[in-house]
């Protein structure tokens, strides 16, 4: 009985705690005005970014936080790469209490590009998010 117990408590835990990852994803993903709030209150909090290679090129680093002029955004491709957006934009933000991974790169007009994801390769597609 006890051990039947325990595995429905683990259970529990971890559906938990993915409802939670999810439902932050999500109230991230559609309050594009929330996320530059909260990108500004971590500036605030000066919480700097994590500094991680892949495949030996930096895709992100602590200075990662900076906001882009929004022409730079022509300069990508239309389906852009990790590789291709850190050849344009410098490596990207990752938050040290990120759950999913997911590097961004912040522009003036409130969009962002982001891997939404921990990138497997350099050659993982980024999403282009726009402010609503």
């Amino acid at each position: 009985m006890c051990h039947l117990l325990s595995e429905s408590v683990d259970g529990i835990f971890y559906y938990c705690m993915n409802l939670l990852i999810i439902l932050l994803f999500l109230f991230n993903a559609s309050h594009s005005e929330g996320v530059n709030e909260s990108f500004a209150s971590l500036k605030f909090m000066d919480v700097k970014g994590v500094e991680l290679e892949l495949e030996g090129l930096v895709i992100c680093d602590e200075n990662g936080d900076k906001t882009h002029d929004v022409k730079l955004k022509n300069q990508l491709t239309k389906d852009p790469t990790v590789q291709d957006v850190v050849k344009v934009l410098g490596p990207g933000y990752l938050s040290p209490i990120s759950g999913t991974g997911g590097i961004n790169w912040y522009f003036s007009d409130g969009s962002k590009l982001t891997t939404i994801l921990w990138p497997k390769t350099l050659h993982t597609k980024v999403k282009l998010i726009s402010p609503e």
